[in-house]
């Protein structure tokens, strides 16, 4: 791994600039996280509040194959349903990993719910109530902001404990 050992007043920048750094990233991500839940709650609710439920014809479209380290491999699967709702036919894709796939592998139909006054918004039924439910965006919220702040933390520590090292403290340390 990288390591420069620096001055100690260029460490001390290092740190000031690490520390607004890693503050920023936090509240970008925690930003980011809060808007797709509170969307993803939004239509979720939306579809519940007016909805069809319905069995949609699903398809296998694709698997892709994703080697990793150490020979692994990583299948994702790429699903697509289709529904008709008022005459007309509406098509939604999902993706799932391959430890989620079989329980619709051998299946012909997903269970759905779409929108009565928009039929084009639609979403699998566990999903959607999985999405609509005050509780599980809250523990969901939770666990992604103590995440964040987490790994906040270790990227500060990494730049200026392991990345930047003070060469003057390294040096004091000896004797």
């Amino acid at each position: 791994m990288l390591k420069f050992k620096v001055k100690n007043s260029t460490h001390q920048n290092i740190s000031i600039f690490a520390k607004y750094l890693s503050i920023l990233g936090f509240v970008g991500s925690a930003g980011y996280f809060a808007y797709s839940m509170v969307i993803n709650y939004q239509e979720a609710s939306t579809i519940l509040s007016d909805s069809v439920v319905v069995d949609a014809k699903m398809v296998l479209d694709d698997v892709s194959y994703e080697r990793g380290s150490k020979g692994r491999s990583k299948e994702t699967y790429h699903f697509s349903y289709y529904y008709d709702a008022n005459g007309e036919e509406f098509n939604k894709s999902f993706t799932t990993s391959e430890s989620n796939a079989d329980k619709y592998i051998n299946s012909e139909t997903v269970q759905i719910a779409y929108a009565r006054s928009n039929p084009s918004l639609s979403g699998k039924v566990g999903r959607l109530e999985k999405n609509s439910s005050i509780s599980s965006l809250l523990w969901r919220g939770a666990l992604a902001f103590f995440g964040l702040i987490f790994l906040a933390g270790v990227v500060y520590g990494l730049i200026t404990s392991v990345i930047f090292i003070n060469k003057d403290k390294s040096m004091n340390e000896k004797h």
